[in-house]
């Protein structure tokens, strides 16, 4: 599959939600999520945790360094995470966790996403899944943008995880 998104730091994340509801995105949940990053060779590997909920595990390669990213990914349902995990741990090693606190509103084909993430912050991510082509999925990023009013100051480039090697790095 393939997504187009960004990630944007944000001050107030009750500002984005109003935001969201103006615009008619449709509230979906509101999730703890552990993301376990294993060490692997290309692209980025990750067990995503929800508790007893949906656990999965997730492989993706993007090109980073721009504020809007095209992502291809696949991802597999994971009945017994520890398991994976500890299997996947002895095998690649584990470079990072990222424990979120995640919000997930839906507007059409896009997934906003408001993240409170330890250690780093609250952000806004739009994901837009690619249905029919690259156009569509790039005119409903302007919108989105448009809508929500961030900053240009605002976009990040680099990932939760990378996010956190820095600040583990600079201690």
């Amino acid at each position: 599959m393939k997504n187009l998104e960004i990630k944007a730091r944000i001050g107030d994340i009750s500002q984005y939600k109003a935001l969201c509801r103006q615009i008619g995105a449709r509230r979906i949940w509101t999730k703890k999520q552990i993301d376990t990053y294993f060490k692997v060779p290309k692209g980025r590997l990750k067990l995503r945790e929800e508790g007893s909920q949906k656990n999965e595990l997730i492989y993706y390669q993007r090109r980073e360094g721009t504020n809007k990213r095209w992502s291809d990914y696949d991802i597999a349902p994971v009945s017994r995470p520890a398991a994976v995990k500890r299997l996947l741990g002895k095998a690649y090693g584990i470079a990072i966790v990222v424990d979120k606190k995640r919000l997930l509103y839906q507007y059409k084909n896009a997934r906003i996403h408001l993240d409170e993430v330890r250690h780093l912050g609250s952000f806004l991510e739009i994901e837009i899944v690619v249905k029919k082509d690259e156009l569509q999925a790039k005119a409903l990023m302007r919108t989105l943008l448009d809508a929500l009013g961030l900053p240009q100051d605002a976009f990040i480039k680099e990932s939760y995880s990378d996010l956190l090697h820095k600040r583990k790095n600079r201690r």
